[in-house]
């Protein structure tokens, strides 16, 4: 009997060892499979990848211009790819609420967890470049949590993608240095982050509202809009060009006609562009603009 207990108990030591050892053979397996990222835009997903690089893999849910991310619905595939990731970024702030309706692993939102927002502020945060550098560096940090043994690549390329964005912040405050105090109109708040930087002040905010909430301006707003228009009250009106309605396109023309600028601005990245090039394009409008080149 001893001899049989003698046996067993070195045979259970022999499969306890094997298990122990297939375990620690496969746990560095893992840790070397590429990061699952998700981020509902493809201008966040840019960011996720710029950080990522090789170690990454991303979905951007919305990956097209002509999708109002605002009437957004999820499907099955999404839906599971949030499920599967290992990280999900999202803008917040009632932009893309949608997206919570999943549960994640991880998610970062950049209006409550980054800009320390809430809800009901201005949702088109991605028209701050300086908050979207520190978009960057809490990838980079989250990413590192995930896999530490990649944390200094995750830093150096949040570092070399920020570098890129400094264009724009540069841009913006050379914006701001040749604004004298102007004041504008918009069609809806879309570029109201970027304004702000630059240092203008939107005249007409009842309208813009009126205008991004699906409703109709009041009869008095269009009537001192266009009197703004008219009399040249305003730098440069900003029409945001994903906009079907009829008061802007009628705005826009009497614009053309009294030779007020328009500034020409997209609520999402048009195909062709990635980030950089999609904001220096229209801060550039503004530019130009100061430069006397319309």
């Amino acid at each position: 009997m001893r001899y049989i207990r003698f046996v067993w108990l070195n045979l259970l030591l022999v499969v306890s060892a094997i298990i122990i050892s297939g375990c620690s053979l496969r746990t560095p397996a893992k840790s070397t499979t590429k990061i699952q990222a998700v981020a509902t835009t493809n201008f966040y997903g840019e960011l996720e990848q710029a950080v990522l690089k090789d170690h990454g893999q991303v979905y951007s849910i919305i990956d097209s211009a002509n999708v109002d991310p605002h009437e957004y619905d999820l499907t099955i595939k999404p839906a599971r790819k949030i499920e599967d990731s290992d990280l999900v970024l999202s803008n917040g702030v009632g932009y893309d609420t949608w997206v919570t309706k999943v549960t994640s692993k991880r998610h970062i939102t950049v209006g409550e967890d980054i800009a320390h927002i809430s809800p009901g502020a201005n949702e088109h945060l991605w028209y701050r470049p300086d908050l979207m550098k520190k978009v960057t560096l809490k990838l980079a940090a989250e990413f590192s949590q995930i896999q530490p043994q990649h944390r200094a690549a995750f830093y150096a390329n949040a570092k070399a993608y920020n570098q890129q964005l400094s264009q724009l912040t540069d841009l913006l405050a050379t914006i701001k240095r040749h604004n004298q105090g102007g004041k504008v109109a918009v069609s809806e708040p879309v570029f109201d982050y970027a304004l702000a930087t630059m240092g203008y002040k939107v005249i007409n905010q009842h309208f813009a509202q009126a205008i991004e909430e699906g409703t109709d301006p009041s009869y008095d707003d269009i009537a001192q809009l266009q009197a703004d228009i008219r009399h040249h009250r305003i730098a440069f009106f900003v029409e945001n060009t994903q906009s079907d309605a009829p008061v802007i396109n009628q705005l826009v023309k009497l614009c053309h006609q009294y030779h007020v600028p328009v500034v020409q601005v997209t609520e999402t990245m048009p195909a062709g562009r990635n980030y950089l090039s999609w904001m220096k394009d229209e801060f550039m409008q503004v530019r130009n603009i100061q430069k006397g080149i319309d």
